[in-house]
């Protein structure tokens, strides 16, 4: 059949009925065909076929045209999230926009255990430390459409070194609270124990809008030191400032001694505002720099420092130097110690520190590169500009001929050799339980064995932790709480350390019982009735429940005893008696 094709109103722009070649003739079809060039509204059209009769059929249906909106982040990537184990997490990060219809969100690789997305809100607390990884965020609508957004998420040991310090330690080279440019600003990033940089990690600074990365330049036993040089168009008029997010490992990585990923984020001590920049000013051409350090004293038996022994150092400097009274960090063994100024010279500073009880070093001691510093007022050359501190490569490590011992504590730690003691509680009754203290030199520490753990509710706490509001724990600690199920006796090890690693232990039982008290099974016994002169043996009900072993008592006529062991009675009255 012939016939022709048309759709009142008018179809969109652009759409029209595809018209196919049949031999030499060129046909309606009833395809709809093109592309909508604008969104348009939906609206209803009413399709009529004409064939060549005039004869007539319609046909309505409804075309709506709506753009394509893809979702968007309004930035490609995100710093750092870096949590702890145990940590109560409840990050959200940032939303997309546009998009046709109700956005999904969906992360990846999989968060760490026990963090989980919910829409753009990371939560939960980690239970497993995840290296530093790069996350996407996948942002994606009805249509299918996604836009992404990356970040670096890392998870740290609970035991994981922390950031205890933030402090600027340069000073500008005019004096004065402004940086020039040339000038070169200090930032030291303290951690709690001892940590190990690998590669190169970088400290962002907020100099006025811009941001500028300083770099690591040098690293002692307990920080991080980065560095970064003011060039001419750097100028901030209220302070650098140094984010929460500022440390960046790049790639790298910082760990503890263990190996352990440090937990970089900044927290309280980042910097909001300190030290003012104008990179249109020109800076004072630094001082003489240090050119040579030696340590000039000797064991008194030739083998180690001890106790009451005094180390001398001495740094020279490449041209004349006055001002300033500089102090000298030395390394002993995993501690530093800070070696004070004695004497001077034009071209040299002298220092002396004296070894006390608890010093140990075996491999000699070291002064590292940034060991030297300003303590208050600037060390400048007859020029005016500041010395420039760092020993270089006069930097010493691990000084063979110059090794250390103090001595240590006389007293090793001892719990006086007492014997084990058994605790026992009742289950639904509170408990604050004075664990005993030991005797020895120094500050001890205390730990109770994490093997087994304690009965549910129940809790140690190390001397000086607060159990509760106004009440700390004392002596060895304490095990506090209200124990909440009944917990079979196991055996608990209480450690006391001293600050040489000598130890002593304290082992106890402890156990949970319910509050139950002993019952019989009938409120009274049958009457037992005997005649005098008559042997009796008879057997007595048993008593259940109860805490621990039960034990009767019972007063009998004369001629008769008790044997709990029955429970029975047994001998024989000799006279008659009531009951």
């Amino acid at each position: 059949m012939n016939y022709t094709l048309g759709a009142t109103p008018a179809l969109p722009n652009g759409l029209g009925f595809l018209r196919v070649r049949r031999g030499s003739n060129a046909e309606q079809s009833r395809t709809l065909w093109g592309t909508p060039g604008r969104a348009h509204p939906r609206t209803t059209y009413t399709l009529t076929a004409t064939d060549r009769d005039g004869d007539t059929a319609t046909l309505d249906f409804t075309i709506e045209v709506t753009m394509n909106r893809t979702p968007s982040f309004l930035a490609a990537a995100l710093h750092a999230r870096r949590y702890t184990v145990g940590q109560t997490v409840g990050t959200t990060l940032p939303a997309a926009t546009g998009g046709d219809g109700t956005l999904s969100y969906t992360i990846g690789p999989a968060l760490p255990r026990g963090l989980s997305l919910s829409g753009t809100t990371i939560s939960g607390s980690p239970t497993e430390t995840r290296t530093e990884t790069t996350y996407t965020l996948t942002a994606s609508d009805a249509d299918g459409d996604s836009a992404t957004l990356t970040f670096p998420l890392a998870v740290a040991s609970a035991t994981a070194p922390k950031v205890t310090a933030v402090s600027i330690t340069s000073r500008p080279s005019r004096g004065g609270d402004t940086y020039a440019a040339g000038d070169a600003i200090v930032v030291r990033v303290g951690f709690d124990r001892l940590v190990v940089a690998g590669g190169t990690p970088r400290l962002t600074l907020g100099i006025g809008t811009a941001t500028r990365a300083a770099a690591l330049t040098s690293s002692a036993p307990h920080s991080l030191d980065f560095r970064y040089t003011v060039v001419a168009g750097d100028r901030d008029a209220d302070g650098i400032s140094v984010a929460a997010h500022a440390l960046d490992l790049a790639g790298d990585s910082v760990r503890g001694t263990d190996g352990v990923h440090a937990h970089l984020d900044l927290g309280s001590h980042a910097i909001a505002a300190a030290h003012k920049v104008d990179g249109r000013l020109a800076g004072v051409s630094a001082g003489p720099a240090v050119s040579g350090v030696s340590i000039d004293s000797s064991p008194r038996d030739g083998t180690a420092y001890r106790a009451g022994e005094s180390i001398q150092v001495t740094v020279r400097f490449a041209a004349d130097v006055s001002g300033g009274a500089p102090r000298l960090t030395i390394g002993i063994g995993a501690e530093t110690r800070k070696a004070t100024l004695f004497a001077t010279t034009s071209r040299a500073r002298y220092f002396r520190y004296r070894v006390v009880a608890g010093d140990k070093d075996t491999d000699g001691i070291s002064i590292a590169a940034d060991a030297l510093e300003r303590n208050g007022a600037t060390l400048r050359g007859t020029g005016g500009g500041a010395v420039r501190l760092g020993l270089g490569r006069h930097a010493i490590s691990n000084a063979a001929g110059h090794l250390v011992d103090g001595g240590g504590n006389t007293v090793r730690p001892s719990f006086g050799g007492t014997s084990a003691v058994a605790l026992r509680y009742t289950a639904g009754t509170a408990v604050n339980q004075a664990l005993p203290a030991a005797t020895g030199s120094g500050t001890l520490t205390y730990s109770l064995d994490a093997t087994p753990a304690l009965p549910a509710g129940l809790t140690y706490y190390a001397p000086g932790a607060a159990v509760r509001a106004g009440v700390t724990a004392t002596r060895g600690g304490a095990i506090a709480g209200t124990p909440s199920a009944v917990a079979p006796a196991a055996t608990y090890t209480l450690t006391a350390t001293d600050a040489d690693g000598d130890a002593d232990t304290r082992s106890f039982t402890l156990a949970v019982a319910d509050d139950t008290a002993p019952a019989f099974a009938a409120p009274t016994g049958s009457p037992h009735r005997h005649r005098a002169g008559v042997a009796v043996d008879a057997r007595l009900p048993r008593a259940t429940g109860g805490n621990g072993r039960l034990r009767y008592t019972l007063s009998l006529p004369d001629g008769l005893a008790f044997d709990a062991a029955g429970p029975r009675l047994h001998g024989t009255p000799p006279a008659a008696a009531g009951t």
